[in-house]
């Protein structure tokens, strides 16, 4: 292959690339169904959306949550739990 074959072989590929990087950022930033109707709907609660690039599915939540859990649990045995940062809080004088 000659180089001009290769820098258009390059130069394809490269485009495709960023074609294709572009497209799934855009698709990322899209906003939810419900968060695009809901300020038309009066009578509902507002839905609060949460900007994760990697929102956690069913799949992980089921593979990865018992074990964020017990050690969530962990953690709280060892520093006093949610009372013990409410009386820190407190006395600190800061409002939740």
């Amino acid at each position: 292959m000659s180089l001009e074959t290769w820098g258009v072989v390059l130069g394809v590929t490269t485009a495709a690339g960023l074609l294709l990087m572009l497209s799934r950022i855009v698709a990322m930033r899209r906003a939810d169904l419900s968060v695009r109707v809901l300020p038309y709907i009066q009578d509902l609660a507002q839905v609060r959306r949460v900007d994760v690039p990697g929102k956690s599915t069913g799949a992980t939540r089921g593979v990865f949550g018992p074990t964020l859990r017990s050690a969530a649990e962990g953690v709280e045995r060892v520093l006093g739990g949610a009372a013990s940062v409410e009386r820190r809080l407190q006395r600190a004088g800061i409002e939740k």
